[in-house]
This record gives C-alpha cells, sequence and structure tokens, in this order.
C-alpha cells in the first residue's frame, strides 16, 4: 500500500489544530490493484519534534483513522497507526523523513 496525502491546518498544526485535507492511497495484491482518493477531516500536532498525533475521518466511508508519529535527530521519524473499517482494521507501520 502507498498513499499520500495534503492537509491544511486552520490553526499551528506546531500545537494542535483542526485541518481539512486529501489522500490518495494505492494497494496491489496478486498482480491486481486499486486506488482511490478521500476528503480527510481531523485535529492533530504535526510539529515534526517530539511526538505527533493525529486522528481523522474521512468522506467517503467515515472510516476513523488514528495516527503517531515519533521524530529524532536529523528528520527522522517512525510512525504507527490504526485505520477502523467498516468491518476490519488496518494497521499501519511507516518510516518518515523531513526537510
Amino acid at each position: 500500500v502507498t498513499g499520500l496525502s495534503l492537509d491544511y491546518a486552520f490553526g499551528n498544526f506546531n500545537e494542535g489544530s483542526f485541518f481539512v485535507g486529501v489522500t490518495y492511497t494505492r494497494a496491489s495484491s496478486d498482480g491486481e490493484s486499486d486506488s482511490d482518493s478521500v476528503f480527510n477531516l481531523g485535529y492533530g500536532k504535526a510539529s515534526g519534534e517530539g511526538l505527533d498525533w493525529g486522528v481523522s475521518i474521512d468522506s467517503e466511508e467515515q472510516d476513523l483513522t488514528l495516527g503517531v508519529t515519533r521524530w529524532f535527530e536529523d528528520g527522522l521519524g517512525i510512525g504507527a497507526g490504526i485505520t477502523i473499517l467498516e468491518e476490519d482494521e488496518l494497521f499501519q507501520i511507516s518510516a518518515q523523513y523531513k526537510w
């Protein structure tokens, strides 16, 4: 699964803010792939230092996503999250880099 998100905060993301965003995801398995774009609404802290977190809900299926990222020196971060789907859960672990 690969994805790309773009969010706009209505306040200061460094301290915590409501946001809207759009997310594009693509999943491939057994030679087949599926992609989707959804709008998100949520609240989160994204300072790029220490512990960042967020909670959001998407516009299509109203899936709830909770995530945290722990930032280290040199712009490296490790993230973990869960998306609660209608009949299942999706867990994610990510390596991130900020510049």
